[in-house]
């Protein structure tokens, strides 16, 4: 999960406040100062824009697991259905060992890590279809060589 943090911190980035708010700031400080998190509407829809649910999750498996997260490793009482962003990598990982340990993609025979690399794959599948920029998803070790040989 480190090596994708960018990928990770980008996709929090653009789905955390993407859904109705009630109440609207318009003061930036206090924008800034508002706690990040990420609602169950708001991991429906980057699920949904990434091609994974209804096919692989339906969204009571995906309020239950934001309970489960929020309960379990948080360990908070209130706010259960929304995540920060530890709590946002926790349901990443959480929802491919779900997802990938069971039919149509069954990765059950496989470690863990190819659980997350299939997840990883499958958005970024999505976002080529898209046609959006898929930069993140590429491997991050090869750009770190592209920079330095451009900074050579």
């Amino acid at each position: 999960m480190k090596r994708n943090a960018k990928l990770w911190r980008n996709i929090f980035s653009k789905y955390q406040n993407s859904g109705f708010k009630i109440k609207v700031e318009k003061d930036f400080g206090k924008m800034a100062q508002a706690p990040q998190i990420i609602t169950s509407a708001e991991m429906t829809k980057m699920l949904k824009e990434h091609n994974h649910m209804p096919q692989l999750i339906s969204k009571e498996e995906i309020t239950t697991l934001i309970k489960l997260i929020n309960t379990q490793f948080a360990k908070k009482r209130s706010g259960l259905l929304n995540l920060d962003f530890q709590g946002f990598i926790d349901f990443l990982v959480q929802m491919a060992l779900l997802v990938y340990n069971r039919p149509p993609c069954d990765l059950s025979g496989l470690p863990a890590i190819e659980c997350l690399r299939a997840m990883v794959r499958g958005f970024e599948q999505a976002t080529r279809e898209k046609g959006l920029n898929a930069l993140l998803y590429e491997d991050v070790d090869a750009q770190n060589e592209e920079e330095v040989e451009v900074l050579a």
